[in-house]
């Protein structure tokens, strides 16, 4: 990378870091002459050539009910509230945005710090104490994976549950908010948590892995058709992704693992297909009754 190409991205970066408006920083060359300026669009582009994010993007129905993907993908009507898939001139009504985590978390071995940072899951593994929790990997069904060789489709794959001291546990977040003051409309997050990582960093903004955002304004009649690229991409990683290890110069087969899924009540109920708040049953975890 440049050195006037890195000062281009930090000008984005302190307009991102600091919440600057697009009419602020577009003024910028008003104000300042000696400033490596570019449009935002050109700034974008310009990271995503570098970075190497590879994304997809799937139609999904105009009202947000469900994302043309799965088995949706060759419909051309909204099979919940019928709306029409394309308009006149063949163009998706809206589309939504998959951000692959294959190419990232594959890219987190390229460097050897980024590596060392990763291996606070089998540090902790290897520390166990079964007379304090302080982790999901001092819990029960953490360790009863370990144990357990891994299966797909029935085909067992001669390997347990992280075996490899790289493979990588994830756990996957959604929880719906609304961007705007005025309360109108919600949109959904879909992100995962690189349990690999500390617990202090995990959680951190940099660290998050952002897959998607389902928009608004009211919440997706078929969550799952959202998750359906995701979905796929977690099989492929428990099967295993050839994977470069810059710190040992060498190939080895990267796994990663979904330990759990967490979320708001509204969230967490779509996710698992429940009634969620004002139902007579809204907990997932007991039998406790509305009154």
């Amino acid at each position: 990378m440049s050195e006037e190409d890195i000062d281009k991205i930090g000008l984005y970066s302190w307009k991102v870091d600091h919440n600057i408006s697009r009419a602020a920083y577009n003024s910028l060359p008003d104000h300042a002459n000696n400033i490596p300026f570019i449009s935002l669009k050109e700034a974008q582009s310009l990271i995503d050539n570098y970075s190497d994010t590879l994304c997809d993007y799937y139609d999904m129905c105009k009202h947000s009910c469900l994302c043309f993907a799965g088995p949706y993908a060759k419909d051309q009507k909204c099979s919940k509230c019928g709306a029409d898939r394309f308009d006149r001139n063949g163009k998706p009504f809206q589309r939504f945005l998959y951000i692959k985590i294959i190419p990232r978390l594959q890219k987190m071995y390229n460097h050897p710090s980024t590596k060392e940072r990763l291996m606070y899951r089998d540090k902790s593994t290897r520390e166990y104490d079964n007379s304090n929790i302080q982790d999901i990997f001092d819990g029960s069904m953490y360790r009863i994976l370990l144990e357990k060789e891994i299966e797909v489709d029935g085909r067992k794959l001669g390997t347990k549950y992280f075996a490899d001291d790289r493979d990588i546990a994830l756990s996957f977040s959604s929880d719906g908010f609304c961007p705007f003051d005025n309360g109108s409309g919600t949109c959904w997050p879909l992100v995962l948590f690189n349990l690999n990582l500390p617990p202090e960093e995990r959680v951190h903004t940099r660290e998050i892995l952002s897959v998607g955002l389902i928009p608004g304004p009211k919440k997706p009649e078929d969550f799952d058709s959202f998750i359906y690229p995701l979905v796929e991409e977690l099989l492929q990683l428990t099967v295993g992704v050839h994977t470069w290890d810059a710190d040992l110069g060498s190939f080895f087969t990267l796994r990663a693992h979904l330990l759990y899924v967490s979320g708001d009540t509204p969230a967490v109920s779509m996710i698992m297909h429940m009634k969620g708040t004002g139902s007579f049953h809204p907990c997932r975890m007991c039998n406790a009754t509305s009154v």
